[in-house]
């Protein structure tokens, strides 16, 4: 299946002669995890590339968790979602460390790989788009760190997309198939969000999402969070965005706060 993967891959890049458009996105979240209560800062780093209805991307993030815990914890199996470039991946759920110890630990998480499609669907003023997305997660992160489950995960997934005057709609939903880890008793998820978004002028957006995920642990309690965003052009082909999320199952994040600033260049 990844060598079907990287052919796809292969086939749109010759095929577009590498004339599209390269994006490079960066930036510093801060997160605070509960049971045990763990602080995490990420630093997101993605490379896009765009050519005609076609994107690919790769995307990673480097971590620093400190946990706040005194005194040694069982490890927590199952496993979390985490936003990560605007979409949703599964991370293992293991507190600071796989061992349940107290400590500050960082590194690198797994790296993603993802091939999308764009599709216009009506006229272009009244109509909307849809988008089809296929994502690859490689086990590149330390399992020993507790930031990879040492397997790999696909999914799939589509959304819809539709601008009325200064409002913008969006509603994405995709399935993904976990790798299974021995020991662990896991399943294969659905997930799903709604988002609304209102042009300001300028190029300053506001933005609201709710997303939805399914537990990968059996008899889990699903992930609920609210999202709260705002950015704004920054220079000749730069892009501001700050972002506040919060959770409502304890299957997320308690709080997460995200700074990124997106640069797009030919």
């Amino acid at each position: 299946m990844l060598r079907h993967f990287v052919g796809c891959v292969a086939v749109c890049l010759a095929s577009s002669a590498w004339a599209g458009e390269f994006t490079l996105s960066s930036g510093l979240s801060f997160s605070e995890y509960d049971n045990p209560r763990v602080l995490e800062t990420g630093m997101p780093l993605s490379l896009g590339y765009r050519s005609g209805d076609w994107r690919l991307d790769a995307s990673g993030n480097w971590r620093d968790q400190r946990s706040a815990a005194t005194t040694t914890s069982p490890a927590i199996k199952g496993y979390r979602p985490l936003r990560l470039a605007g979409r949703t991946i599964w991370v293992p759920v293991t507190g600071p460390r796989p061992d349940g110890s107290a400590a500050r630990v960082s590194g690198w998480g797994d790296l993603n790989l993802g091939l999308g499609r764009s599709f216009m669907l009506g006229e272009l003023e009244e109509g909307g788009s849809l988008d089809l997305r296929a994502v690859v997660k490689l086990p590149t992160g330390s399992q020993a760190k507790g930031f990879s489950t040492g397997k790999t995960d696909w999914s799939l997934g589509g959304s819809y997309s539709r601008s009325m005057g200064p409002y913008s709609l969006s509603w994405t939903s995709g399935y993904n198939w976990i790798g299974k880890q021995s020991g662990y008793a896991t399943r294969n998820t659905w997930s799903s969000d709604l988002y609304l978004g209102y042009g300001l002028g300028d190029g300053l957006d506001l933005g609201l999402d709710y997303a939805w995920s399914q537990s990968a642990t059996p008899g889990g309690e699903a992930s609920r969070t609210l999202t709260l965003s705002t950015g704004l052009p920054l220079g000749e082909g730069g892009y501001f965005t700050f972002s506040y999320l919060r959770g409502f199952s304890d299957a997320d994040p308690q709080q997460d706060f995200n700074f990124s600033y997106n640069y797009s260049f030919r």
